[in-house]
């Protein structure tokens, strides 16, 4: 969380930090809940803990490549 702040802080400089702060904890908050419900509803669904860890790791891994990407195509825009 340490690095989030910092790197919210060099976003947005210092006298916007605490409202972006603010939303990326709130954004995290939403996420979590999300992904708790979302994996304890298929839990109910009937699948089991193998099947839901392999359907979290999918959801990661499509997460980590759309990080890549956007970090990509970022740096691409601001060589050009």
């Amino acid at each position: 969380m340490a690095l989030s702040s910092v790197r919210t802080g060099e976003i947005g400089g210092s006298g916007r930090h605490p409202h972006y702060w603010g939303i990326l904890t709130l954004g995290f908050g939403v996420g979590l809940a999300t992904g708790s419900y979302g994996l304890s509803g298929l839990l109910s669904l009937g699948m089991d803990y193998y099947t839901t860890s392999v359907v979290a790791q999918g959801v990661l891994i499509v997460a980590l490549l759309l990080a890549g990407w956007l970090f990509l195509r970022r740096h691409q825009a601001a060589g050009s």
